[in-house]
């Protein structure tokens, strides 16, 4: 907003919604504008080729992969980008931590089954012309203890440095994705 971009965030909870105006609507200073939408990720409400930039954050395990993926290509503009910071499926600490969550009521079954893998975002790249991917955070799960034990930027510093020498993609907790239609 503050760099003259016109936003448009959608998410399927009113709720969320209101929190996201109520802390952005009052940005300072913004040339731009910001407008909320009520919307299913697998029925966006948008004409195709409409947005210069697609963004999303630990959304992709909340619907149908095909679907989600498709709608979210059909809605960005020829030469657009696609840019997504997501969780991945393949650590066993975390597929575990994610099912004892599930038993506690404090995850769906959907997003258990949906969450992104290496085999779908590599589907992706049929969808963009180009598509760069970066994974991270194999040990993220030590984090608190290691910012106890190292101190925070040297946490971090470990933690990057595992990640480059374990080759992290196939024990990867996060990734970016940014691609371009």
């Amino acid at each position: 907003i503050k760099t003259g971009a016109n936003v448009c965030a959608t998410d399927i909870s009113p709720n969320a919604l209101k929190v996201l105006e109520k802390n952005f609507l009052t940005v300072e200073g913004g040339r731009g504008s910001l407008k909320t939408i009520v919307a299913d990720m697998e029925q966006l409400p948008f004409e195709n080729g409409l947005f210069d930039v697609v963004t999303i954050a630990g959304s992709l395990s909340y619907g149908d992969a095909k679907k989600v993926d498709n709608e979210i290509r059909r809605v960005i503009k020829t030469g657009g980008y696609f840019i997504c910071v997501d969780s991945l499926n393949h650590n066993p600490i975390y597929k575990f931590n994610r099912y004892i969550r599930f038993l506690q009521d404090a995850r769906s079954k959907m997003t258990l089954l949906n969450m992104p893998t290496i085999q779908r975002i590599n589907s992706l790249t049929k969808k963009y012309k180009y598509l760069d991917v970066k994974y991270f955070g194999c040990i993220s799960f030590m984090m608190p203890i290691l910012s106890k034990l190292l101190g925070d930027n040297s946490a971090v510093d470990f933690s990057n440095y595992v990640d480059k020498i374990t080759k992290v993609k196939k024990s990867a907790f996060k990734f970016v994705l940014t691609a371009q239609a």
